[in-house]
């Protein structure tokens, strides 16, 4: 049988993927998986014989093969393995197109399932420090107990001052004012 070679669809979704941004083993596993997944679901658009590998035991990542996609034969009644990340899970991981020799039972092979979070964690931004305030204007207590006694001069002044009533009348759109006698 001949696999349909896809290299240029990896390595196009690989340039807008980092499959070296895991910093413990179990992010990488994570990242490498969530990478296999798109391609499958993205060449799955144009040939449903496109899936993954069910692999319960070893390394995997939720049941499935880490670093590989499934090619399924319907005639051969198997499915082949192509690997399409080289040293996944390593800070040398990088976008290929490996064919495996040995086919895998066709019953191992699985439509990929639909892809619930991100690709890849957002970049934490380191934490910023609080904005600092500026330092208060020291203020002389003297002048202000100086101020707030002239303005309880002036109102005490104010309060008994005498207002004269005021009297008004409308004159051509206009009010018009004057002391009542």
């Amino acid at each position: 049988m001949t696999i349909p070679n896809r290299k240029s669809v990896v390595k196009a979704l690989a340039e807008n993927y980092d499959l070296r941004a895991g910093k413990t083993d179990a992010e990488r596993k994570r990242i490498s998986h969530m990478f296999v997944r798109l391609v499958a679901q993205t060449l799955r658009k144009e040939d449903q014989n496109w899936g993954l590998l069910a692999k319960p035991h070893g390394n995997n990542y939720e049941g499935y093969k880490v670093d590989g996609l499934a090619y399924r034969d319907f005639n051969g009644g198997v499915c082949w393995l192509i690997d399409i990340i080289s040293a996944s899970e390593s800070d040398e991981a990088a976008p290929a197109w490996q064919v495996q020799d040995k086919p895998e039972p066709l019953e191992d092979w699985r439509v990929p399932p639909p892809t619930k979070e991100p690709p890849v964690d957002p970049p934490v931004e380191p934490p910023t420090k609080p904005p600092t305030q500026p330092d208060p204007t020291p203020v002389n207590l003297a002048e202000v107990l100086t101020k707030l006694n002239h303005i309880e001069v002036v109102l005490q002044q104010l309060l008994l001052r005498e207002f004269p009533d005021y009297e008004g009348k409308m004159w051509v759109g206009s009010l018009v004012l004057k002391p009542r006698k």
